[in-house]
């Protein structure tokens, strides 16, 4: 905890500082959180490598701002690449993937891709698209 609050950013007061390294990341909640995080990342095979770019941001940058969004292949691609490739077998296979389908089902719409590859969306997370999308507004038509 000392070494905690000696790395201390310029941009926050001493005193909040403090507060939040003793009142909350030292706070039980947020380990127990922080240990099943840690968990959960460790057993990720496809990895994202954008940091913390939204990918609406990449989305938008992808032909958005023009109106005319990229399609699902390239949002997975731009999502995971590591330089200017992709560099985990599985998420090369799951490209793979996406442009079969798409090259065979040219019309198909973005959701139904998503569900042949990774099965039904339920929550409020569409795979690709990040949370707070949900699979019934891209079935509606609203997304």
């Amino acid at each position: 905890m000392v070494h905690s609050l000696k790395c201390k950013s310029e941009r926050v007061e001493k005193k909040d500082w403090e507060w939040l390294v003793k009142e909350h990341f030292c706070s039980e909640s947020f380990q127990v959180r922080s240990k099943r995080n840690i968990t959960n990342r460790a057993n990720l095979t496809m990895i994202h490598h954008i940091g913390s770019k939204p990918i609406r941001e990449i989305m938008y940058q992808q032909g958005g701002k023009d109106g005319n969004p990229p399609d699902l292949g390239t949002i997975f691609y731009e999502i995971r690449k590591k330089g200017n490739k992709l560099v985990e077998p599985e998420a090369i296979e799951k490209h793979a993937q996406i442009e079969e389908i798409m090259k065979a089902e040219p019309s198909l719409p973005t959701i139904k891709i998503v569900e042949k590859c990774w099965g039904p969306q339920n929550r409020s997370y569409v795979v690709c698209f990040g949370g707070g999308v949900k699979a019934k507004d891209m079935k509606g038509g609203t997304s």
